[in-house]
């Protein structure tokens, strides 16, 4: 059964809009985690400093991230619509076989920043509020990295589709690719028609009666 390359496109679009809105609250989380994680308060009469330390680490990798996921996905999610606009040089990631490598990379990084901030999710923090807004932290990064999976397991079937079809994957834009994408055989015998011009039009000629030679009409006048 041949894969629906529409439904593909159209899971394809939506699972980069929800992997933009999943980073987008990454990111505002994760600046909350972020600050949260030192600073100071005062207890009868004295200034108590805390610093976690290792979570601040796990979240600055998690910042890092999602501040380079921020500038790629869009691109690439809007990579046609940035090209009629001008930048050029993001066509690059729309190619089937180069989008799949530029989304298959940042899964990665996902999957890291998540096993990162699980392992030091419990690691300092003692179940106060510091420590709840790193583990929110850590739930929407998890998210975002199940989103990038399944985002890439779709373009990776586009890339199969493209590959089972006989096209170049280095070349092939993913926007571009449809029901109608494998070229129909031409059937076995089947005679190529040519247009050639009248061997008189060749010559400079302009009358029907000089255009070939193989057509004798009488020309009016002659007796």
């Amino acid at each position: 059964m041949a894969l629906n390359t529409s439904a593909l496109k159209l899971a394809r679009f939506y699972l980069y809009l929800a992997a933009i809105v999943l980073i987008v609250v990454t990111f505002i989380v994760d600046a909350v985690s972020l600050a949260s994680l030192k600073g100071s308060t005062v207890y009868m009469g004295f200034v108590y400093t805390y610093s976690y330390s290792s979570n601040r680490g796990a979240a600055g990798f998690t910042m890092f991230v999602t501040i380079v996921s921020l500038f790629l996905v869009p691109a690439i999610a809007f990579g046609s619509l940035l090209v009629q606009k001008g930048f050029r040089f993001i066509e690059i990631l729309n190619r089937v076989l180069f989008e799949l490598i530029a989304v298959s990379v940042l899964g990665f990084f996902w999957f890291v920043a998540a096993c990162v901030m699980a392992a030091y999710a419990g690691l300092e923090c003692g179940g106060n509020s510091v420590c709840s807004k790193f583990s929110a932290a850590t739930a929407f990064t998890w998210l975002t990295f199940v989103v990038m999976l399944a985002l890439s397991v779709v373009v990776g079937l586009m890339l199969h589709v493209v590959r089972t079809s006989g096209g170049n994957i280095k070349e092939t834009l993913t926007h571009a690719i449809d029901g109608e994408y494998v070229a129909r055989a031409q059937p076995a015998g089947a005679a190529s028609l040519e247009s050639h011009p009248y061997p008189g039009a060749t010559a400079g000629g302009n009358s029907y009666y000089n255009s070939s030679p193989a057509v004798n009409m009488p020309i009016p006048g002659d007796k």
